[in-house]
C-alpha cells in the first residue's frame, strides 16, 4: 500500500498515488456499467489460473500476455466496498 502521508511536510502532490487512485476508480466505474460484457472483460484483463497451465501451448497464451493480465488485474475490483477499503488510509497497527 502506498503511503498517503508522513510526518515530514511535503512540498509536492503525490502524483503517482493520486494517479493510481484515479485509475482504480475509473476502471471500477467502467466495470459497473459494462453489463453483459463484464465477463469477457474480466477474462481478458483478469488473472485466470487455468491459462497459466497452458502457457506456450497456444499462440494467444504467451508469457507476456499472461504477465500483462497479472498487472491489469490489480485494477479490477469485485465490489465497491473492496475498492473503498483499499483506498482509504489506515492507521498502522502496533505490530507493524
Amino acid at each position: 500500500m502506498f503511503p498517503y502521508r508522513d510526518a515530514n511536510p511535503s512540498e509536492r502532490l503525490p502524483i503517482v498515488t493520486v494517479s493510481l487512485i484515479i485509475i482504480n476508480v475509473l476502471i471500477f466505474i467502467q466495470e459497473v456499467f459494462m453489463g453483459e460484457s463484464l465477463e469477457g472483460f474480466l477474462m481478458s484483463f483478469g488473472v485466470v489460473p487455468q491459462k497459466w497451465l497452458y502457457v506456450g501451448q497456444s499462440p494467444e497464451l504467451s508469457l507476456s500476455s499472461l504477465l500483462f493480465s497479472y498487472f491489469s488485474s490489480m485494477f479490477l475490483h469485485a465490489a465497491g466496498i473492496i475498492l473503498i477499503s483499499i483506498l482509504l488510509p489506515r492507521k498502522p497497527s502496533p505490530t507493524s
